[in-house]
């Protein structure tokens, strides 16, 4: 096979990816599901931010959030975890012609996913990002986490 310059596998990475999405979509973290949020908030805080920052764990109501902050941020990088209510079997990705199917596939898990991997392989690389992370578990109802915040 002849040298491309990629310094990634990209059939590696397309399995990772699959693998964190389908982790991420099983969470069936919709309005008043409190254990889904936070277990869904812990796989995120265990998988992808590690021990790099001690985060912030509360909530307004019953809307869990997690906040990573960083003294020197130059960006504050914002996503949900929420989704609007569908039957369970969309709550496991299915991949159809080469696209990825579930709840929340597009907004926002499967759009969070990129960042919380290149900010995961960013730490373990020894880089300390300049950005501040804040996840939220109300959007999707308009909820106060982000007025109260």
């Amino acid at each position: 096979m002849a040298n491309t310059g990629r310094i990634w596998d990209n059939k590696g990475m397309e399995k990772e990816m699959l693998n964190l999405l389908s982790q991420f979509v099983s969470f069936e973290t919709i309005e008043g599901n409190l254990n889904a949020k936070t277990e869904c908030l812990d796989w995120v805080q265990t998988a992808f931010l590690g021990c790099s920052h001690s985060p912030v764990r509360s909530a307004c109501g019953d809307a869990p959030y997690l906040y990573l902050p960083c003294e020197d941020a130059k960006l504050l990088w914002f996503a949900h975890i929420d989704v609007v209510p569908a039957s369970k079997e969309m709550f496991t990705v299915t991949v159809e012609g080469g696209r990825a199917l579930g709840r929340g596939v597009k907004d926002m898990k499967g759009a969070a996913l990129p960042f919380l991997m290149a900010y995961r392989d960013s730490v373990k690389q020894g880089s300390s990002p300049a950005v501040s992370i804040l996840i939220t578990s109300d959007e999707e109802t308009a909820g106060d986490t982000i007025p109260t915040l």
